[in-house]
């Protein structure tokens, strides 16, 4: 072949998508007519359900590397409106892995999902010759007709934040995959344009999302374009954009968990936020306790090193310098209620929790979950289990198609997620046996064995608002108890087919997210009667303070939900209960307290490496 040819077929935007062009023109012309019939019968009133975001950073822009996304990043990208590009040298490492597959096709070598069939077929030979030939291209070619979308159950994902989210972890993930070019500037298109897959939330096979960002790109099926649902060739005609001549194996870049990855990622930084309020809600409940604070004290913390409750209790620490508990009170108790003094070490216990869920989701949107994996550039000689027959069956050498570099392609299990999905349940686990104490803490400032003094012998102005109480702990308390235990480890067996299990991740991380909801709920509560009787601790003695996180976070309580209401106010149309939850979870606890403290260091994230040392073992 001419070497101007060679150069063409590493950019399949152009030989390839000409060519394919060429053969599909006629074929897709009526297919096209059909189908968009067909499709328009289907479009759904969903639309009106669309949640969009308000996109304060569409101005900025992230470079993806596909190493070192960050969950900020994503958030900056989902709910900011950031947009998105690819770095140059991680585009000439999904370009390596392209030409990798083309040249496995050229030697004869097996790649699933590409020259092999999928699942039951895996051992199906569907594509022949080489892959320039025009049996090959129009075989491809064919492989992008008639696929609309993803399997799923309604509804769809319909907030923009996940969408996007989705969407920036696929641009980061393939990447390190053996998409085209063209796949990779359509996903980043999608983002950029805000056009989402109309993409079902519910009922995949539960070990891949199936996100259906190729048949978006392309123009088929629906998708969502200014909050409207909509065919997803006019969605792309309307913001300006031709479909994209995909190629290769891109067909077959919708069995990816990216939907997963950025969802977890949202929820980290989700969890964040919470655990910092609920170190303030800490803080806040010793202050309305009259509480020892020996629990927490430097030696007491440091003669059981855990780094994670050191960390939270450096936090609270510094929130209660100045507070009147480091003054001496004749009527302070030497010990809290057990709860009270050991929820340092559960707090602590979540927060190490929450960082394991970080880090595995950093691990997960910055490494390829496709199956299979292409490793251009890794040789026989680079592990001993390279160089037996059984691996050298999947041993490119390398020629006009990889520029000469050689590699392996090998089918996998990267599809899945368990590590994340642990890490998720993990979590919950740990925060239901810190909300045990939460709930019984809250019951021990209705017993003056605990406070010492009752709020009628200090507070004698009237009726009190937004003191807070149990009465909805019961419930919550159920509520919580049936989200946060794992679920049943699922199974399903089917005949003449190797899919057998599910992870089913996205349905563990809308529980979690549920989970989340009533946490805030639950503390919103506790942050209520701490407030209460700090107000009860200001009135037996109006020189108190409360250390400066305790009392921002009070005043601003206090804005929202005021101790007394006067008669001729305004009947508020939310309980008390409501109003704080909304406000704990539209304001971050950082806006009335910095911490210094430093987190534990997590140690280096691995990212993906070839290497002995990174599949944990030497030669």
């Amino acid at each position: 072949m001419h070497p101007q040819h060679c150069a063409d077929l590493r950019e399949p935007d152009t030989f390839f998508g000409d060519r394919f062009r060429r053969i599909e023109s006629a074929a897709l012309g009526v297919i096209g007519i059909m189908a968009a019939a067909i499709l328009a019968l289907a479009a759904s009133p969903a639309a009106a359900q669309f949640k969009p975001i308000e996109p304060t950073m569409a101005d900025e822009t992230v470079t993806l590397t596909g190493r070192s996304l960050t969950i900020d990043q994503v958030v900056k990208i989902a709910r900011g409106g950031a947009k998105i590009e690819v770095a140059p040298e991680a585009m000439e490492r999904a370009k390596a892995s392209y030409g990798l597959m083309l040249q496995a096709q050229e030697e004869g070598v097996s790649v699933y999902r590409f020259n092999r069939g999928a699942g039951a077929g895996r051992e199906i030979v569907t594509l022949e010759g080489s892959p320039d030939s025009p049996e090959a291209m129009a075989t491809i070619a064919k492989r992008f007709e008639g696929s609309y979308g993803s399997r799923g159950l309604e509804p769809d994902v319909l907030d923009e934040a996940s969408l996007r989210a989705m969407l920036a972890v696929l641009a980061n993930t393939a990447t390190w995959d053996a998409s085209s070019e063209a796949f990779i500037n359509g996903v980043v298109a999608l983002v950029n344009n805000r056009i989402y897959p109309a993409m079902p939330a519910r009922g995949a096979r539960g070990e891949a999302d199936f996100v259906p960002a190729g048949a978006t790109m392309g123009g088929r099926g629906f998708a969502y374009y200014k909050g409207e649902r909509i065919l997803a060739a006019d969605a792309l005609r309307q913001a300006g954009l031709k479909p994209f001549q995909l190629s290769g194996n891109d067909d077959a870049m919708n069995t990816v968990s990216s939907l997963t990855g950025g969802k977890a990622a949202l929820l980290v930084h989700d969890v964040r936020e919470y655990l910092e309020w609920a170190d303030m809600a800490y803080a806040m409940t010793l202050n309305g306790m009259n509480s020892s604070l020996t629990p927490i004290a430097m030696p007491t913390l440091g003669t059981r090193p855990f780094p994670w409750v050191g960390y939270h209790g450096a936090r609270v620490m510094e929130m209660l310098r100045g507070s009147y508990l480091f003054e001496a009170d004749p009527e302070r108790i030497i010990q809290d209620p057990e709860g009270l003094r050991a929820q340092p070490w559960r707090q602590g216990a979540v927060w190490e929790a929450w960082a394991n869920l970080r880090n595995n989701t950093l691990i997960q949107i910055n490494s390829s979950d496709h199956n299979p994996t292409a490793r251009p550039g890794v040789s026989p000689e680079d592990a001993w289990e390279l160089s037996t027959p059984q691996m050298m069956q999947y041993y490119i050498k390398g020629g006009r198609f990889s520029d000469g570099v050689g590699g392996y392609i090998f089918s996998n299990s990267n599809w899945d997620p368990f590590p994340l999905v642990v890490s998720i349940e993990q979590l919950g686990i740990a925060l239901i046996n810190v909300d045990s104490i939460v709930v019984e803490t809250m019951s021990r400032f209705e017993d003056p064995f605990f406070t010492v003094v009752r709020p009628e012998e200090v507070l004698e102005d009237g009726p009190r608002y937004g003191s807070g109480g149990s009465r909805s702990n019961h419930w919550l308390w159920s509520e919580i108890v049936s989200l946060a235990m794992p679920l049943t480890p699922p199974s399903i067996g089917t005949i003449a087919d190797p899919a057998d299990v599910g992870a089913i991740p996205l349905l563990r991380l809308e529980r979690a997210n549920r989970l989340l909801d009533v946490q805030r709920e639950l503390l919103a509560g506790s942050i209520l009667t701490a407030a209460y009787w700090m107000d009860v601790r200001k009135a037996q003695d109006p020189d108190r303070g409360f250390g400066p996180g305790p009392t921002a976070a009070h005043a601003a309580l206090r804005q929202v939900v005021p101790l007394n209401r006067s008669e001729d106010a305004p009947q508020p149309v939310r309980s008390d209960h409501s109003l704080v939850t909304d406000f704990i979870t539209n304001t971050p606890s950082s806006q009335f307290f910095e911490s210094t403290a430093v987190m534990p260091d997590p140690g280096e994230i691995p990212m993906p490496a070839a290497t002995l040392e990174a599949a944990g073992r030497t030669n």
